[in-house]
C-alpha cells in the first residue's frame, strides 16, 4: 500500500526529475521579491528607543548614587567604643603576626587541616556575631562573644604554631648528621 507522498512522486516524476534548474524561473522569483518594500523603522521609533534607554540608564545611575550614600555602615567593635577599638586592634595584630609566623614555615596545610577547619568554623561564627552586632548594636553578650572569638583564634593559632615547631624539631633530630671534611 502506497502513501500519499509515494503516489504524488510517481505521478509527477517527470517534472521532479530535472537535471538542470530552470534559470528563468529562478530569476523571475528574485525579481518579484526585489520589487516588494522591505520594512524600514520609522524615525520616531529610534527616538522612543533612545528615550527609554536614557531613562533606564539615568534611573540606574541615580539608584546607585542613592544607595551608595544611604547604605548602612558596618558596625564593628571599633565603632562602639575607643577601648574596644584598641582591644580589637591588639587582637588583630597578634593574629596577623601568628599567620606570618605560620607562613614562614611553608607548611602543607593538609597536614594541619584540623586546625584550619577549626579556624574556618570560628570565622563563620564571627560572621554571624558581626551580623548580630548590626541588628543589636552594643549588646554586651555579642561584644563578649566577639572578644572571645579573637581569644579562641589566638589560642588555636598558638597550638598550631607549637605543633609545627614540634614536628620540625622532631624531623631535625631524625636527620642523620653529616660530617664535612
Amino acid at each position: 500500500m502506497k502513501t500519499g507522498l509515494e503516489k504524488y512522486i510517481e505521478k509527477n516524476r517527470p517534472q521532479l526529475d530535472v537535471e538542470e534548474p530552470d534559470d528563468l524561473l529562478i530569476w523571475e522569483g528574485i525579481r518579484s521579491e526585489i520589487g516588494k518594500k522591505s520594512w524600514k523603522p520609522r524615525p520616531g521609533y529610534w527616538k522612543i528607543a533612545a528615550v527609554i534607554i536614557l531613562a533606564f540608564t539615568s534611573g540606574f545611575f541615580l539608584h546607585h548614587q542613592y544607595t551608595k550614600y544611604k547604605s548602612p555602615q558596618t558596625i564593628t567593635l571599633s565603632g562602639i567604643s575607643n577601648t574596644l577599638a584598641k582591644e580589637e586592634a591588639q587582637y588583630q595584630l597578634v593574629i596577623r603576626r601568628q599567620f606570618e609566623q605560620i607562613d614562614q614555615f611553608q607548611i602543607d596545610r593538609i597536614e594541619y587541616q584540623d586546625y584550619f577547619r577549626e579556624l574556618s568554623l570560628l570565622d563563620e561564627l564571627n560572621t554571624e556575631y558581626l551580623h548580630d552586632l548590626q541588628e543589636l548594636q552594643d549588646n554586651p553578650r555579642i561584644i563578649e562573644a566577639l572578644l572571645k572569638y579573637y581569644e579562641h583564634k589566638i589560642r588555636i593559632l598558638e597550638k598550631l604554631l607549637n605543633e609545627i615547631e614540634k614536628r620540625n624539631s622532631h624531623e631535625n633530630k631524625n636527620e642523620p648528621e653529616r660530617y664535612h671534611l
